[in-house]
């Protein structure tokens, strides 16, 4: 094979792999798009089914026991909900009687935004029959919902959704941006490197190729005819001094397209003692007035990390390096003034072609990858669990202020009615007490939604008080054992912080009282160094922390995102009980803003 074929496949080759490869990134990104659309229109289906189908029933209830002024308030935390667009409830026609906005309660539904749910509507209430089905635009889901408003069967109703798709398709896109970069970076670095592998295998042994492979180097020539004063050699020396020159112009405008990113892209050879390469991202990210620290001290980086997450990173890296790939991380960054930062590293390896070896970890000869801060999105996140929360808060405190009051008044005009009846000697009296003792019920479990959804205690009397007032519920409603222990705070808690904390507490000992079957649950707060540490432990069924095939995992999620509103971390792990069980922790640093 003679240079200039070298040459031609030495470029060409790498080319075609880059253009097949970019292909095939395309494609598999166009199908891991469709299967995510279909994936979270699945999940939304599942959700729109439940919730629908308990409102129907609670709409049902309420009407019959006529309190339509309750429904509003159903509906009103039913909008909490980021893709639910519209939502109404009609009865005995096509008219809206109420709905999650105000102005078109009233107004027909063919003249409201759930114009196209008409004939859906009419044909629910005459199968008496949920159906879900997409609009016709397909870009939202249409829900509908019957339910009987009395006894008979004339009278009907229903309840009817409009989900919102353009949420679920951002996430997907997202998703498959990411790890469509993710996957051309790599390819670009795999490329590279064949290209260098394939420009090595000219023959060395005749100088004309020698010659020819320098000039290969240069991509404009700048050292033109053999002159009168100089033999092939010179004409080696400065083709190969033209090509290094060129060289060292590409290094230069790669470092400045490098420099203009504003991720972090970190590179670093395993079989050299060569320290990382970062561009100019790192000092901002990081908060440093200079990379040199990294030449010198090359682990440098790992001191701003939270001790907390630094097994994590290490372990990353340890996977990177030994397989050629990980699963994308999220770590805490903290800073001298008690500043916490969220990065996301995804990483890519660079392997060895020449042979096969038996030990895998040896074909990888370089990893690099990408640290971006997603401290905003967290951000956004807390921001969007504090709305929901206050949301929470004010339909609780309406129902503890408005409804309970009115079913209190209703208990005791019942209570009075009964009285009559009995002195009367009427037969009616046994009825009057039926119905006084389902409004006794009923209050009761008013009031402990209310409770539920507005936590008042917290901000009277603390985290230690909800938590006991936490316990005891849970031993009163589940009947399983249930205790909590609070360590004295050197320092007092934002409101905000102490409500994260008492929803992380609910979601897991609600959950372990529900599905773990245990015969105790104990929930603790204590303090570890400049840590705060959440537990919750149960000797019932353990409990990994994955979503198992029943459960959709949007409990473990807003879990999580409560957790991160405080900068903290979620870790399941087997109870050190001789019983067995689950032990879940929730560190969370010192001090929270």
């Amino acid at each position: 094979m003679n240079p200039s074929q070298l040459k031609s496949q030495g470029v060409g080759l790498p080319l075609l792999a880059f253009l097949a490869g970019m292909a095939l990134i395309v494609h598999h990104g166009w199908r891991d798009t469709q299967q995510g659309f279909a994936e979270q229109e699945k999940r939304l289906r599942l959700a729109i089914d439940q919730t629908g189908t308990q409102m129907a029933g609670m709409s049902q209830n309420l009407l019959r026991k006529r309190l339509p002024n309750s429904l509003d308030l159903l509906l009103a935390y039913s909008s909490v909900a980021p893709d639910l667009d519209f939502g109404a409830i009609i009865t005995n026609g096509d008219h809206i009687t109420h709905a999650t906005r105000s102005q078109w309660i009233g107004v027909r539904l063919s003249d409201s935004p759930l114009a196209k749910a008409g004939t859906l509507a009419s044909q629910v209430m005459d199968m008496m029959e949920a159906r879900i089905e997409r609009e016709s635009g397909g870009e939202a889901i249409i829900a509908a919902f019957p339910f009987w408003t009395r006894p008979d069967t004339r009278s009907k109703g229903a309840v009817i959704l409009r989900y919102s798709l353009d949420r679920s398709k951002m996430i997907v896109w997202h998703e498959t941006l990411h790890e469509s970069i993710s996957q051309g970076l790599s390819l670009a670095a795999g490329c590279l490197l064949f290209w260098l592998m394939l420009s090595q295998r000219t023959d060395m042994g005749r100088l004309y190729q020698v010659l020819e492979h320098a000039r290969s180097l240069v991509v404009a020539p700048r050292s033109g005819a053999v002159r009168d004063d100089e033999d092939e050699l010179d004409l080696f020396a400065r083709s190969f001094s033209d090509a290094a020159e060129q060289f060292n112009e590409t290094e230069e405008q790669l470092s400045r397209l490098a420099a203009g990113i504003k991720d972090v892209f970190w590179f670093v050879r395993l079989n050299r003692p060569h320290h990382p390469f970062v561009n100019d991202a790192y000092m901002s990210i990081w908060e440093r007035e200079s990379a040199s620290e990294l030449e010198t001290r090359r682990w440098a980086w790992l001191r701003s990390v939270v001790a907390e997450d630094r097994r994590k990173a290490m372990n990353w890296l340890v996977r990177l390096q030994t397989n050629g790939q990980a699963e994308p991380i999220e770590l805490r960054l903290r800073f001298p003034d008690s500043r916490i930062k969220w990065i996301e590293c995804r990483g890519f390896a660079l392997r060895h072609r020449r042979g096969i070896r038996e030990d895998f970890s040896h074909h990888i000869r370089a990893v690099g990858g990408l640290v971006t801060d997603v401290t905003e999105r967290i951000e956004l996140e807390r921001r969007l669990l504090e709305a929901a929360e206050d949301e929470r808060r004010r339909i609780g405190q309406d129902l503890h202020d408005d409804v309970c009051q009115r079913m209190a008044a209703a208990l005791l005009k019942g209570g009075m009615l009964q009285a009559s009846l009995a002195r009367s000697g009427r037969p009616e009296a046994k009825l009057a007490a039926e119905v006084t003792r389902d409004l006794s019920e009923s209050t009761e479990v008013i009031r402990g939604f209310a409770q539920g959804l507005a936590p008042v205690v917290i901000v009277s009397e603390g985290l230690a008080a909800s938590l006991e007032q936490l316990a005891d519920y849970i031993e009163r409603v589940f009947g399983v054992p249930c205790h909590s222990t609070c360590a004295p705070l050197q320092t007092e808690l934002p409101v905000a912080a102490m409500t994260h904390l008492f929803r992380i507490a609910q979601e897991l000992a609600t959950n372990a009282a529900r599905h773990a079957d245990p015969t105790f649950i104990k929930i603790s707060v204590r303090l570890s160094q400049r840590v705060l540490i959440l537990e919750v432990s149960s000797d019932g069924k353990p409990f990994d922390g994955e979503p198992t095939v029943r459960s959709s995992g949007m409990g473990l999620h807003a879990l999580r995102k409560h957790a991160e509103a405080l900068g903290g971390r979620v870790m399941f792990t087997p109870s050190k009980n001789i019983l067995g069980g689950t032990l879940v922790s929730c560190d969370v640093p010192l001090p929270i803003i």
